[in-house]
């Protein structure tokens, strides 16, 4: 499952969008990772964000 979505609050600690993902494991995740129409959108991110946080965890 993957959500994308954009900020709606004005603050110098928000973001402006985020992307959460549920993967059923990690090799799921490590699929993902290498797919060609992620690899191109996370290209383009590189380009053009001015910073990137991330956090992985597992229930």
């Amino acid at each position: 499952m993957k959500h994308y979505r954009i900020n709606e609050k004005e603050s110098d600690m928000a973001y402006d969008a985020v992307l959460i993902s549920t993967f059923a494991n990690a090799e799921a995740l490590a699929r993902y990772k290498v797919h060609p129409e992620h690899v191109k959108v996370s290209n383009y991110c590189k380009k053009i964000r001015e910073s990137r946080a991330f956090v992985d965890f597992t229930e």
